[in-house]
């Protein structure tokens, strides 16, 4: 997780104040120079109101290795909870 995505969780209302977050490795698959690590996240803090909130998911980096060092070349955030509910029944919700 890169301090730009917990700035975008906080510039759109989901985050404001006192974001925690943790990152829980899952596996590490490597091909040749190419690695993919698959970790799941959860990110804590308040909404704009104050109220406590929270977000959960599923982070993937691809990695290469290019030059003797590896350096990042993908990443993905797949959301799963937002506030204690699961990503799909909060669009069913909106719709």
């Amino acid at each position: 997780m890169r301090k730009a995505d917990i700035r975008q969780s906080v510039s759109d209302g989901a985050l404001s104040r006192r974001v925690s977050y943790e990152l829980i490795p899952q596996a590490i698959r490597l091909f040749g120079d190419i690695a993919v690590v698959h970790c799941s996240y959860e990110l804590q803090g308040r909404d704009a109101e104050g109220r406590e909130a929270s977000r959960a998911g599923r982070l993937t980096h691809t990695w290469r290795r290019h030059d003797g060092k590896w350096r990042r070349r993908r990443h993905e955030l797949t959301p799963q909870r937002m506030n204690g509910r699961p990503v799909s029944s909060l669009r069913r919700l909106r719709s």
